[in-house]
């Protein structure tokens, strides 16, 4: 099977550009490299900041002061409620 030449496209060539040719290069070293700073100490603080983001975040903070107030019945809590209902509102 013959292609007709005339249905070809020609391509342009392929400039060698700076970032291509930096793939194929180490990079130079991080500020973190140069704190003098393991590669295993960054992999370790990396699992570190995801376990402190998870156990922060994923903690229920209504049902836990919820929880506080039961149990502890902070002078705080009693004050607010009150503070609540001793006000005199239109009724």
């Amino acid at each position: 099977m013959k292609t007709d030449p005339s249905l070809s496209v020609e391509r342009p060539p392929v400039a060698t550009s700076p970032m291509r040719c930096r793939l194929f290069r180490p990079a130079p070293p991080s500020i973190i490299h140069c704190l003098i700073i393991s590669d295993r100490q960054i992999w370790l603080i990396a699992a570190g900041l995801i376990a402190v983001d998870l156990l922060v975040f994923m903690i229920p903070i209504v049902p836990v002061l919820a929880a506080y107030v039961l149990v502890a019945r902070p002078a705080w809590f009693k004050e607010f409620i009150d503070d609540v209902y001793d006000r005199t509102g239109p009724h």
